[in-house]
């Protein structure tokens, strides 16, 4: 018998991921935080002022937060550009990471 494999196709074995599926989703996780570094940049560069108190910090961030949920609506439910969602997640990858590095 051949290995399970998972809804998002992730290919199981006894409950745990073969080496394939394993590597497959590591590339996907660098490919991630590569657009989020990207995104980060483009942000800095645009907006190089941060603020200095944690709470409008954490608002940029929820605000990025708000859009990503917003593009996640659209994918789900008008059939809307998952492109689109992934940009918005890691826009909110990056502000998380803004946020964080400047506590």
């Amino acid at each position: 018998m051949g290995p399970a494999y998972t809804e998002r196709g992730m290919a199981m074995s006894g409950g745990k991921m073969t080496g394939n599926a394993r590597a497959m989703k590591m590339r996907k996780a660098e490919d991630a935080i590569d657009q989020i570094f990207r995104e980060l940049g483009a942000a800095e560069e645009k907006h190089p002022g941060w603020p200095t108190d944690v709470v409008h910090a954490t608002a940029i961030m929820v605000e990025e937060a708000g859009e990503a949920m917003q593009a996640a609506l659209d994918a789900y439910y008008k059939r809307g550009d998952l492109e689109h969602l992934r940009q918005e997640l890691a826009q909110t990858g990056a502000m998380c990471i803004r946020a964080l590095v400047n506590l």
